[in-house]
């Protein structure tokens, strides 16, 4: 039995999914469908929320740094150049820190266990 408790906890480990937010604060030229082909060749995984202005994608197994950093290229490529990315394992984590990066600093990763500070 506690072999499989252990079991269940590294799988949930190696499996947790970061979730990256990118905010667009500003209103962009183009919809957001239009961003995706570009984002999709960085990251496997998203989904878009036109409404809110955000782009959400998949950090699972992906370096998030350079994840990040890749986003932010695609997307001033595309014009696109106020946006901050706010990235955890929680999704409203991720979200909050996309909203409140600071202008200078456009990418917020939040560690696991620090997303109540």
């Amino acid at each position: 039995m506690f072999s499989v408790s252990i079991r269940a906890i590294i799988c949930a480990l190696i499996n947790a999914m970061t979730y990256i937010c990118i905010s667009i604060t500003d209103p962009v030229a183009h919809p957001l469908e239009q961003l995706a082909p570009a984002i999709l060749k960085v990251a496997p995984r998203l989904s878009l929320d036109g409404r809110k202005g955000q782009i959400w994608a998949d950090g699972k197994s992906l370096q998030i740094d350079i994840i990040c950093g890749d986003l932010i290229a695609v997307l001033e490529h595309k014009g696109v150049i106020n946006s901050q990315i706010g990235a955890s394992r929680i999704p409203i984590t991720a979200e909050v820190a996309s909203r409140l990066s600071a202008p200078n600093n456009r990418i917020t990763h939040i560690p696991d266990g620090e997303e109540s500070k």
